[in-house]
């Protein structure tokens, strides 16, 4: 038998693994075929039409859940919790690595929210009662991240709420691998209140926060798991990482 095959299987089996443990251990009550009204939040079917948010696989998670019943599914490891599921989707993960890299830029971000300017940096800060999941907190923290690099190529222009969902949502996925999160007032007003844009172009704070996190983008190797096409800012990430 070839190396490959027996290397790709490992591959294959253990994002498998990590994709189908993070599903089964997430509630239906937070499912895209629950979001989307294709079911209730016992699983119940709602809509007997297949789509992107209620696909066959859906299906099954719901049915193996069923069978296994929640004592069993709590015992299920918990080693993939917080990663994003659309990371696991773009290949195998280790769980703790992912947690090292990642909670750098949550603390960059959220950090603006709370301590001054000259405090800012350190990437340390770590909130003690988050009102969104760690999953969530990544997607939040990405997204805003891109936002303000859209402005940086833009001659510092905020994007309007169509330049939002055109691009900034979209260049999240391909450039990090991980989902996007928020509509664009809801980012705003987030950015706003960190003094990291105003109403028309990122402030001055918000270029510093965008250089830190390029920095520790390309130190992480975060852009590694994107896609090579037009939504794609690694270059950019890349470019900026340089500066200061």
């Amino acid at each position: 038998m070839s190396r490959w095959y027996k290397q790709k299987k490992e591959e294959f089996d253990n994002m498998v693994y990590g994709y189908l443990i993070k599903r089964l251990k997430d509630p239906i009550d937070q499912s895209d075929a629950f979001f989307m009204g294709s079911v209730d939040e016992f699983g119940n079917e709602l809509k007997n039409e297949s789509n992107w948010a209620y696909t066959k696989l859906d299906k099954l998670l719901i049915a193996i859940k069923r069978s296994l019943g929640q004592d069993v599914i709590n015992k299920l490891p918990n080693d993939y919790n917080d990663v994003d599921t659309y990371s696991l989707m773009n290949g195998a993960v280790d769980p703790k690595e992912y947690s090292s890299a990642y909670k750098g830029v949550i603390s960059l971000v959220e950090e603006c929210q709370y301590l001054p300017p000259e405090q800012r940096g350190h990437g340390d800060y770590v909130d003690d009662d988050p009102e969104l999941s760690v999953p969530e907190r990544i997607q939040r923290a990405l997204t805003c991240a891109n936002y303000l690099m859209f402005a940086i190529l833009n001659n510092d222009a905020i994007p309007s709420s169509i330049e939002f969902n055109d691009t900034v949502l979209p260049s999240v996925e391909a450039t990090f691998g991980i989902r996007s999160i928020g509509s664009d007032i809801e980012t705003a007003d987030y950015l706003k209140a960190a003094g990291l844009i105003d109403y028309k172009n990122i402030t001055n704070q918000g270029f510093v926060l965008a250089v830190r996190l390029a920095k520790w983008i390309k130190m992480h190797k975060l852009c590694d798991r994107g896609f090579d096409n037009v939504d794609n800012f690694r270059k950019s990430w890349e470019k900026l990482s340089n500066a200061g």
